[in-house]
């Protein structure tokens, strides 16, 4: 209904009687093309919109590496939501964030897988698409949702 007024307000800016008769037949096409639009762009939105960062969840690796000889030492992973960017010593978790553009700035806690042990690190990372990101001042581009999916 709001879609509609906010519709009808716009054609009875018109001044004449003509224009306004006209406007208010086409009042109910133009409603229902917004709810239309809405619903379309609702359920064109990627399931990873709702992740804290606008990546594809899988492995990420070095952009220099090509995906197929890529190692543990120039992968990382980031599998949505709270779950931080992790190689394959650590696994972290975000714990508090801040957004400014392109550049999250992440406050994480991290394990160490081997020993347990756990510690807190700031990181940067830039955004350059859902496909690629600068972390530890290292380009990282995608190459899969798991490992499997690009290694022989």
């Amino acid at each position: 209904m709001d879609a509609q007024l906010r519709g009808l307000h716009w054609w009875l800016l018109l001044s004449d009687a003509w224009n306004t008769e006209l406007a208010m037949r086409l009042l109910p096409i133009l409603g229902n093309l917004c709810v239309v639009f809405v619903v379309v762009c609702t359920l064109a939105v990627p399931a990873y919109a709702h992740d804290l960062l606008p990546l594809h969840r899988g492995i990420y690796v070095e952009a220099t590496v090509p995906c197929k000889v890529a190692s543990n030492a120039t992968m990382l992973s980031y599998w949505g939501n709270t779950n931080g960017i992790n190689d394959a010593e650590d696994g972290c978790t975000i714990k508090n964030y801040h957004i400014q553009g392109a550049v999250y700035d992440l406050s994480r806690t991290c394990k160490e897988i081997q020993s347990g042990g756990e510690y807190e690190d700031d990181q940067n990372l830039t955004v350059i698409g859902y496909e690629k990101f600068v972390m530890f001042g290292q380009m990282y581009r995608y190459c899969g949702p798991s490992v499997e999916s690009f290694l022989p």
